[in-house]
């Protein structure tokens, strides 16, 4: 015979939340802005790696 699974840990329910933005406060993320983005991170990524590679 087949058991009912129990249900452990439990979520609590969360009621949804509207969040009212003026139709200038967001903008789109095109290719060349995420592209860029990244370009930004990877460069930071590699100077934190030179800087610790320098430290003794």
């Amino acid at each position: 015979m087949v058991k009912t699974p129990k249900m452990r840990h439990s979520k609590t329910r969360r009621e949804p939340v509207t969040i009212e933005l003026e139709p200038g406060a967001v903008s789109r993320i095109t290719d060349e802005d995420a592209a860029k983005a990244k370009a930004a991170q990877t460069d930071e990524a590699k100077a934190e790696e030179a800087a610790a590679a320098s430290q003794p």
